[in-house]
Order: C-alpha cells, then sequence, then structure tokens
C-alpha cells in the first residue's frame, strides 16, 4: 500500500453481492429463506421482511447466528469462479483503483486474481497492519488481502475466519463501536502527518474511505448498515472534498437515494438496469449494466485523478 499525502484522494472501489447475484449466486433474501427453513421456524419471509436486515437474520436463525456461520461458510467455499464469471470479475479487478473494498463474505475476487481455493492459503496471505491480541483480532479493520495493484479489504469479515462475519445487529453494533474508537486515532495520526509535511500511511480500510473518492457498486446500501451511514456522515463532515458516486437503481422517494444526496452522493441515473415489459430481468442484463458501470467508474477515477 502508497503512503497518501495530505490533499490526495484515493480512489476507492466498495462492491457487494450485487456482482455474484448476476451469476446465479444466492440473494440476501434467498439466505433469510433457507435459514428460516433450516431453523423450521413457523414465521416466513413475507412476515419478516419490513424490518432491517441485520435482525431478519436474527429472526430466521432464531437468534443462532454465531452458530450459523460455519453452515454458510461452507456453502460459500464452494463457489465456482471459471470462464464468463472470471473474465467479468477480472475486468472489475483491472480497474484504476487504491484500494478495493468489499461487503461480501466469499472469495470471489481473489480466486478470479489467481488464488487458489485453499481456506488456509487465505489465512497465510493476509495481512495486518497492526497486531492485535486475540480477543479484539476478531473484524477485517486491519487486515486485508494484496492483489496485483491494489489492496482487497473484506469489510465484513470472510470466511478465512467465521467469527470476523459480521451478520446480525448485535455485531454490526460491535463492528460500529471499533469504527469510532479507530476513528478518532485515525484522525490525529491524519493531521499530525500533515501537520508535519509528511505523508500519512494508511492502516485501515476506514483510512481509504473517509480520504478518498469512493466508488459503490453492486451494493444495495440497506440503511441498517450503520458502520457505513455513519462513516458517510463522517466523510462529509472531516473530508468534504471527497466525492461518493452510487451505481444502483434508487427511486426519487427511497430513503437511501435521500439519504446520500444529504451526504453529498452522487447516484449515477445514466445507467439503467434494463428490463422486460414485466419488469424483469435476467443475469445477462444485470452483467451489461454493472460492464457499464466499469466504464463509468474508469472514467469518472481519471477525471478525479487529475483534479
Amino acid at each position: 500500500m502508497e503512503d497518501i499525502r495530505t490533499g490526495e484522494h484515493p480512489q476507492v472501489l466498495l462492491v457487494g453481492n450485487g456482482i455474484n447475484m448476476a451469476f446465479h449466486d444466492p440473494s440476501w433474501e434467498n439466505l433469510v429463506k433457507d435459514e428460516l427453513a433450516f431453523s423450521k421456524s413457523d414465521l416466513t419471509y413475507e412476515e419478516i421482511q419490513s424490518i432491517p436486515a441485520t435482525m431478519q437474520i436474527v429472526l430466521a436463525t432464531n437468534d443462532h447466528v454465531d452458530d450459523r456461520l460455519k453452515s454458510m461458510t461452507c456453502a460459500l467455499e464452494k463457489q465456482e469462479i471459471t470462464g464468463e464469471r472470471k473474465a467479468f470479475l477480472t475486468d472489475l479487478l483491472e480497474l484504476p483503483m487504491d484500494a478495493v473494498l468489499t461487503t461480501n463474505y466469499s472469495f470471489e475476487l481473489e480466486r478470479a486474481a489467481g488464488f487458489d481455493k485453499s481456506i488456509a492459503s487465505y489465512r497465510r496471505k493476509l495481512v495486518r497492519t497492526k497486531q492485535e491480541t486475540p480477543s479484539k483480532d476478531s473484524f477485517r479493520l486491519y487486515q486485508y488481502y494484496p492483489l496485483n495493484h491494489t489492496s482487497l479489504w473484506h469489510i465484513h469479515g470472510d470466511i478465512a475466519k467465521p467469527n470476523s462475519m459480521i451478520m446480525g445487529h448485535y455485531y454490526y453494533g460491535k463492528l460500529l463501536r471499533d469504527i469510532q474508537n479507530y476513528v478518532a486515532l485515525f484522525m490525529h495520526d491524519y493531521h499530525d502527518a500533515a501537520s508535519r509535511g509528511i505523508a500519512y500511511k494508511p492502516k485501515s480500510w476506514v483510512d481509504y474511505f473517509l480520504l478518498g473518492d469512493v466508488y459503490i457498486i453492486g451494493l444495495g446500501l440497506y440503511l441498517c448498515e450503520a458502520d457505513l451511514w455513519w462513516l458517510l456522515c463522517c466523510k462529509k463532515r472531516n473530508f468534504p472534498e471527497t466525492k461518493i458516486y452510487y451505481y444502483g437503481e434508487l427511486r426519487k422517494t427511497d430513503e437511501r437515494r435521500l439519504l446520500l444526496e444529504v451526504y453529498c452522493g452522487k447516484i449515477i441515473d445514466e445507467i439503467r438496469l434494463k428490463r422486460d415489459q414485466n419488469g424483469n430481468t435476467d443475469c445477462a442484463k444485470f452483467q451489461t449494466f454493472y460492464r457499464q458501470g466499469f466504464c463509468s467508474i474508469a472514467e469518472e477515477s481519471k477525471k478525479n485523478r487529475d483534479r
């Protein structure tokens, strides 16, 4: 990772599970339905879909999220990355980004970059920017996987360490606490480096999110993802010159759109997901949508680097 000079804005990609759904991988809704079935719950997805997603999973597992993470991990380990899908992900990774952040637990991006399938190999490749005691080393705040020209951060954990996976509102609360504690230290260190006229050495994905121009694609950005919304607010307050781009369909009255606009985010409406006359779409149309997004991100990031 390169140091960040004062006033410099890294180009940062934030990607979610939408890139996997474009290749028939399960959605969050599918996961919740599977957990309801496994727990033999009397509830249906339709009965709980109106509550925050971070609480849906608590109900679906009958508050046994921790116990179910290992089984979920086993399913994600079987993900196949070949042919067209590998080419699609390779194109994503070739975007000129200083850091790639993902909310996905799975390793589709690493696999596309040439990592092997062994989970043990991922543990060996993991880079730690700060050594923590085992009790404080649960989340991936200071840990990333090195790729050829960038760093890849699983901001909500990954399957190489199931207890790093942020799922359920209890863990989102713990992560937000850790982020808030970290940001206080980050602000001190960053401004100290600036006052001394030296470059800042990034330690966490949070640094990139706050200091960089962030391009969000394939991410629903649920309102219950308190860590990201808190950071968006923090970013506007402390680094208002940085930019946020959101690639996804948000109607004019969508609460996420309204909040993003308040936080000075730019919603890219020019790129639309094509649908049939019944309002349905398919994987090919998803892939076309994302590839158009990749082109837009490449163009915007070039302009932002030159500013």
